[in-house]
């Protein structure tokens, strides 16, 4: 048995020595030598330089995340309160787990409008709707804007510091807002405009009723006033979900359609008239 176990071995090792050898043959012949007239040959100097700039596109976008996260991360040591900017806050004040969750699935929300808008409006651009990437991209400035203040409190921050009074400092949050409906009214009318309409109602009812509540920190104030916010989010974030699939569907549709076929044709001239 030992005998037949080393045979089959001495076979094997045998048979990976003659396929080894075989490869280096097929690649050292003439179909795979360097040549201007071989397609399938590639000088290793271009090989080197591919690999380079695959390096080069791999290495800039981390160095530049990791440059962004080394600042931020010198400041929280250069303010002092390191573990109160790294802790969660349940964790750092002992509260339950579950504290600021709605805040923060708030926040997640107008990080989806951001991306969606941003995501979308750069498939415009390169499609050719320009217009609708104007829309999209200044609906992710807008929406970051909101973000910002949602997550920071920009308007309550002027009215701590003296500054000037909370309901202008939520004005002047709210006033690039107003701007971009207002300039895009019309491309708001042809898309569903249903959501955004909701949005902005459930947020008016969360600022009257914070105005109503003079500065109350009861269960049933915060639920007057945090719970339309949250409904209001939630209709922002599906507005500009909703928008960015119609628009980029709508885009590379049509950047389909007018792709060349083989024969020099136009995909849009077999396609029917009519295209949902």
């Amino acid at each position: 048995m030992r005998e037949q176990v080393v045979a089959l071995n001495a076979v094997a090792s045998r048979t990976e020595l003659s396929e080894h050898a075989a490869f280096e043959r097929l690649m050292t012949s003439e179909r795979f030598a360097p040549s201007q007239d071989n397609p399938l040959s590639v000088e290793p100097c271009e090989q080197d330089r591919r690999y380079v700039g695959h390096f080069r596109r791999s290495i800039l976008p981390l160095l530049s995340v990791w440059g962004c996260g080394l600042l931020v991360l010198g400041a929280s040591a250069a303010h002092g309160n390191v573990r109160q900017l790294f802790l969660d806050p349940s964790y750092a004040n002992g509260a339950p787990w579950w504290t600021g969750l709605i805040s923060q699935l708030g926040i997640l929300g107008w990080t989806s409008a951001v991306a969606s808008a941003s995501w979308a409006a750069w498939i415009a651009r390169h499609t050719g709707r320009t217009n609708a990437a104007r829309f999209l991209f200044r609906g992710a400035i807008v929406s970051t804007v909101l973000l910002v203040d949602d997550l920071v409190g920009v308007h309550s921050m002027f009215w701590t510091l003296g500054l000037m009074g909370k309901p202008f400092g939520l004005a002047l949050v709210l006033s690039p807002v107003a701007a971009w409906f207002w300039v895009y009214r019309t491309d708001i009318r042809r898309t569903r405009w249903v959501l955004l309409a909701g949005a902005f109602l459930a947020n008016a009812l969360s600022v009257v009723a914070d105005t109503l509540a003079h500065g109350s920190l009861s269960d049933r104030s915060a639920l007057l006033e945090d719970g339309p916010k949250f409904l209001g989010i939630l209709a922002w974030a599906a507005y500009f979900i909703a928008s960015t699939y119609d628009i980029a569907r709508s885009a590379l549709l049509s950047a389909t359609l007018r792709a060349p076929l083989p024969d020099g044709s136009l995909l849009s001239t077999l396609a029917p008239k009519a295209v949902p």
